[in-house]
């Protein structure tokens, strides 16, 4: 019993950490982009995209539900020059992250703008700004745990009266910014490379009226910076097998997060980077590494305008003595669209990596 009461007060310790100080990670970044940089917003070889992701991270004991994230995200590009060298991004996203245990609650709204502007006649490289704001709302309920009040030396007494706690939920304003550059190489080779800060004014996020932390500082969310990017390799000219490496580096106080990723995609028949790149169907395979972390089997498959994303982290630190090397499993749809405004005009001849 007193193993297991250790257990929850390591689980809760942990949970409380990555819920209240630092944010959380998904597996594929261009399932989420605009949580990643909202530079991506309007970055899109159609018109219109929008996605849906969900990520649970297991139970960890006592079949304890597990912490879980909903999101939706929707944008759009906005062209007013018909080569579509110069564009508008607007979109919208939101978050719902949920823990059991603690009844931990955060729910994020944001809007995206963007300014995309083409640097070469050869509309060969892209530079795009992007700003982000929204408002978020955190909530905590104490009433699923269990404190040594309540303990009687042989169960707990869920009559008892448990800790005492000021409980109220807080809203609060956030904001970020990042840019993103993307060029073609040579007709095989492709990559984009882009930078973001999140939570830009670092706002305060306590629950309790007295906000402060144990070292008597302010708990506020602390600015988590990103540097992230992709590319695409073709194996020859008229290839239908390419890789598509990636790479993401952010760090937040003193967490940091490093993912190294690589895909093996198969574009379907004798279709090929020439063909409409929307209408491919392809099927990508592919293993990332998060840095002391998990190892992460992903795949990826592209029917026409939608796209199916899948991935499983398997924990390889200490922590999988928590959580029973039980790590977390991710899965998402993204559906891009195209307008009647945009068919009248002439084709992109850049293809952005999505």
């Amino acid at each position: 019993m007193i193993k297991k009461i250790s257990m929850y007060i390591v689980l809760l310790f942990l949970t409380t950490e990555i819920t209240f100080s630092q944010d959380n990670t998904f597996s594929n970044m261009s399932a989420s982009a605009l949580y990643l940089n909202p530079a991506l917003t309007g970055v899109i070889n159609r018109d219109v995209r929008v996605g849906l992701i969900y990520r649970s991270q297991g139970s960890a004991i006592n079949n304890s539900k597990p912490y879980t994230t909903i999101g939706a995200q929707g944008d759009l590009a906005f062209y007013y020059n018909k080569d579509k060298s110069d564009f508008l991004g607007f979109g919208v996203n939101g978050y719902r992250h949920e823990e059991g245990i603690a009844g931990l609650k955060q729910t994020n709204i944001n809007l995206s703008v963007s300014y995309t502007k083409g640097l070469s006649s050869t509309l060969s490289d892209f530079l795009s700004v992007g700003l982000q704001g929204g408002l978020s709302q955190r909530a905590i309920d104490y009433t699923g745990l269990t404190w040594d009040s309540q303990w009687n030396g042989q169960v707990f007494q869920s009559n008892v009266g448990g800790e005492y706690y000021d409980t109220r939920n807080i809203d609060f304003y956030d904001f970020a910014g990042g840019v993103l550059f993307n060029k073609k190489i040579s007709s095989i080779i492709k990559f984009n490379l882009g930078a973001a800060v999140n939570h830009a004014l670092s706002p305060k996020i306590s629950l309790n009226s007295t906000p402060k932390s144990l070292d008597g500082k302010s708990d506020v969310l602390h600015r988590k910076y990103t540097i992230h990017g992709t590319g695409e390799i073709y194996t020859s000219r008229n290839a239908t097998t390419l890789l598509v490496p990636s790479f993401i580096y952010q760090w937040q106080q003193t967490q940091k997060n490093v993912m190294l990723g690589l895909y093996l995609k198969f574009i379907k028949g004798s279709d090929s980077k020439f063909t409409d790149y929307i209408k491919q169907s392809s099927v990508s395979f592919g293993l990332a590494y998060r840095w002391r972390d998990a190892i992460i089997p992903r795949v990826k498959i592209d029917y026409k305008e939608f796209s199916f994303y899948l991935a499983y982290e398997a924990t390889v630190s200490k922590l999988s003595t928590a959580n029973k090397s039980f790590g977390s499993y991710e899965f998402a749809i993204v559906w891009n669209l195209k307008t009647e405004i945009s068919n009248n005009n002439k084709p992109r001849v850049f293809k952005f990596i999505q």
